[in-house]
């Protein structure tokens, strides 16, 4: 069953005073149009209910009864799948009436469910202000739907779930806010949906490509965790957050900016990332430089339980191994990643007898968190060592700081040109103490 999220418009009432003159009874247009929610008054929407479904049974053409009810029976009919629909609607007493009417007219069917009908508060377009709140507020709404989808699935399975199972349908409500739902919807990479009025072409808004610049999304994520780590943090970066909108005038994370460290925090900072893969090849560049040789770099062989690792660095000497694993420091910092970390580490070592070093040496481009990192590689280290005594255990941080002010990031023409065009130095590395136990 596939979960669509719907914005919800008013076109329900307008299409219903177009094609029937209104015969089924006369709609309180007063009381519809231009009203806050907070004038909501159920005893004027129990008769226009009454109103609206008497047209519903009336067997006449409903083609084109709403955008909202066009749109997902369409889109059901294409997807040839079931839909748990999740409507959104604004903070008026139009919208929400037009949800409370489109569950009631899709209980007849069996392929298409409303699950929730959710109202986004200050989402209206009368005053600014509150519109600036509600955008938050829809942010907030939408990121909260998105964790509930996925609160069972971990890793690369959230973004596959996302792509293939949850769609963003925008053809209602307000034409200000697609551009919103288009951006969330582009970054979780999910599928879009937009159909006219006078159409019955459904229109699919392709997933582009992109992601998070590594760099720069290094250097802003460790902003965000040190603010919400302490409320008191002087945040440095603050011009290029407030830019992002990723914090408020009063330095408050706005809910772009908790989305931007959700999805830096759960998909960003991972192995996989082609970042961690060019801080390896930086690292294989400084050994060599310095004349350390006999090493292999992403080594992969199979281990005495039969499958195949691939170990970052390793060096061979005689019939030992000295290890290097090689991590972001963000990875460190999510504490959901701790036991998958650990349980890494343990099964290399426990895999590879001829490991008697085991270096882990975690990089970032800001020395910002490395008491953070400190505490919780002894905690990974301490672990590991009451199983395997006999291996000697190391940590290094790596500070890549060429480019950890972001005023340095956009001073050069390309970054990552200037990055791999510097070299690693022996005092990049700072040790990381282990505590003895």
């Amino acid at each position: 069953m596939k979960k669509v999220i719907t914005t919800v418009g008013t076109s329900l009432f307008s299409n219903y005073r177009e094609n029937t003159k209104e015969v089924f009874g006369e709609l309180n247009r007063k009381y519809i149009e231009n009203k806050p929610f907070s004038e909501n008054d159920e005893r004027k929407n129990t008769k226009i209910k009454e109103i609206l479904q008497n047209w519903f049974d009336s067997g006449e053409n409903l083609n084109g009864i709403s955008a909202e009810i066009k749109s997902l029976t369409k889109l059901q009919k294409e997807q040839k799948e079931d839909l748990e629909v999740y409507l959104i609607t604004t903070d008026t007493v139009a919208s929400n009436l037009a949800a409370e009417i489109l569950k009631i007219y899709f209980e007849k069917y069996e392929k298409i469910k409303i699950q929730l009908i959710s109202k986004i508060d200050d989402l209206q377009i009368w005053n600014f202000n509150k519109f600036e709140k509600g955008k938050d507020n829809l942010i907030k709404t939408i990121s909260k739907f998105m964790k509930e989808f996925s609160r069972d699935l971990k890793g690369n399975k959230v973004k596959k779930y996302y792509r293939n199972n949850v769609i963003f349908n925008v053809t209602g409500g307000y034409k200000g806010i697609i551009p919103i739902m288009t951006i969330l919807a582009q970054l979780y990479e999910c599928q879009i949906y937009y159909i006219f009025e006078k159409s019955d072409n459904m229109i699919s808004i392709p997933r582009i490509p992109i992601n998070f610049d590594p760099i720069l999304t290094e250097a802003l994520f460790v902003e965000l965790w040190l603010k919400k780590d302490d409320i008191n943090y002087s945040i440095r970066n603050k011009e290029k957050l407030l830019e992002y909108g990723f914090i408020d005038k009063n330095n408050n994370i706005t809910s772009l900016g908790k989305l931007f460290y959700d999805l830096s925090y759960y998909h960003q900072a991972t192995s996989q990332n082609v970042f961690g893969y060019f801080v390896e090849y930086k690292i294989f560049e400084y050994l060599f430089l310095n004349g350390r040789n006999g090493f292999s770099h992403s080594l992969k062989i199979k281990g005495q339980d039969g499958k195949s690792r691939e170990l970052d660095f390793v060096f061979e000497n005689n019939d030992t191994w000295e290890v290097w694993e090689v991590k972001s420091a963000n990875r460190f910092l999510n504490i959901n990643n701790l036991d998958e970390l650990m349980q890494q580490f343990k099964n290399q070592i426990e895999n590879y007898p001829k490991i008697s070093e085991y270096k882990i040496v975690v990089y970032s481009i800001t020395d910002k968190t490395f008491n953070q990192i400190e505490i919780t590689i002894n905690k990974i280290i301490a672990n590991i060592k009451s199983d395997y005594q006999k291996i000697s255990f190391s940590a290094d941080f790596l500070l890549l700081g060429g480019l950890s002010s972001i005023k340095k990031q956009e001073s050069e023409v390309n970054p990552y040109q200037k990055m791999f065009k510097d070299t690693i130095k022996e005092t990049d590395f700072t040790e990381i103490k282990l505590e003895e136990k």
